[in-house]
């Protein structure tokens, strides 16, 4: 365990090992059954002890003493783990509504999470909270302690798609500056996998890849372009370099979308011209299209007044103004 906890059962764990915890905690059980309890039922548990006396918790029968928050996390670990003796052990056992089931998702998730690699079983839990948590009660909060696990299993050469899958299931572009931290890693294997995540197609019609050279130069480019980054939904299920995040050349270079501060209320081009500048617009290739959206966006939002007129000009004109930079005169 490479993390702190109050909980005597965790720290006896820590520093006497799994072995000696099992022993000590069949000791506490013949001798004092309800301090045992009490420190299972402690709030500061950690859900990798719960998981590894869950023999111990068998043979001394504690089922009915443990809080609502250790049978729901039992109830779920015998459902993923499809142990029918398990279920109906703890099948009758405390209410089950989703205020109990999201407290002790996220408890697992958020202590949990140390403790991953300790089987194939644990983590096979672990993995099957995660995507609960995100998809069901769309919680972010966890999406830190998800990364860490991603970034754990690869330095160990282990399973990490389905993480890797929920992870990006949250649909918030934050787990994009989350994984850019770990381009500052020392380790070789944090840095490659980060830049390959981050590695994305930027747009539909084209297939550039982009990837970060730096983690200051990644949060630049972030920051440019969140207003127009949308989840592809794209998986490593379906392709091999899966690009679950994309940016909308399109609406860059009309800068338009939510995100995008509104510097004026009137509209510079109607609808049939905004329809026929997109169509020569796509025309170009990816990095045409490329250089002439972050040269709109650029000017959007350094004048006004000359993107609007801009704008208006034929795509081939702006093209020409584009390459010439920001310092390019309209004429």
């Amino acid at each position: 365990m490479n993390h702190l906890s109050s909980n005597f059962l965790d720290r006896y764990r820590r520093n006497k090992g799994t072995y000696q915890l099992k022993a000590v905690v069949k000791e506490m059980g013949e001798k004092n059954k309800n301090k045992l309890v009490y420190y299972i039922n402690d709030k500061k548990l950690f859900f990798g002890s719960l998981f590894i006396l869950m023999p111990e918790i068998d043979d001394l029968n504690l089922y009915e003493q443990l809080n609502i928050r250790n049978i729901t996390a039992l109830k779920i670990c015998a459902k993923i783990t499809e142990d029918e003796k398990l279920k109906e052990k703890v099948e009758s056992l405390s209410s089950e509504n989703r205020e109990n089931m999201f407290y002790a998702i996220k408890w697992m998730v958020n202590t949990g999470h140390y403790d991953d690699g300790l089987n194939n079983k644990f983590d096979e839990v672990l993995d099957a909270a995660v995507s609960q948590m995100i998809k069901t009660y769309e919680d972010k909060t966890i999406l830190p302690a998800v990364a860490e696990m991603i970034f754990k299993r690869n330095r160990k050469n282990q399973f990490t798609h389905d993480l890797i899958w929920a992870f990006f299931e949250s649909r918030d572009p934050y787990v994009l500056e989350i994984i850019a931290r770990y381009l500052r890693s020392s380790n070789k294997k944090d840095v490659e996998l980060a830049s390959n995540l981050l590695s994305c197609n930027l747009s539909d019609e084209g297939l550039h890849m982009m990837r970060p050279k730096s983690y200051s130069a990644y949060l630049s480019w972030l920051k440019e372009n969140s207003p127009f980054i949308y989840f592809s939904g794209e998986s490593f299920q379906q392709t091999s370099h899966p690009s679950p995040w994309r940016v909308n050349l399109s609406k860059k270079y009309l800068c338009q979308g939510p995100k995008v501060q509104n510097k004026k209320n009137t509209q510079p081009i109607t609808a049939e011209a905004q329809s026929e500048q997109l169509q020569s617009f796509n025309q170009l290739n990816d990095t045409e299209r490329i250089l002439l959206s972050e040269y709109s966006y650029k000017m959007y939002k350094k004048n006004i007044h000359l993107w609007e007129k801009w704008i208006k000009s034929p795509v081939n004109r702006q093209m020409e103004i584009a390459k010439k930079g920001l310092g390019g005169i309209m004429k």
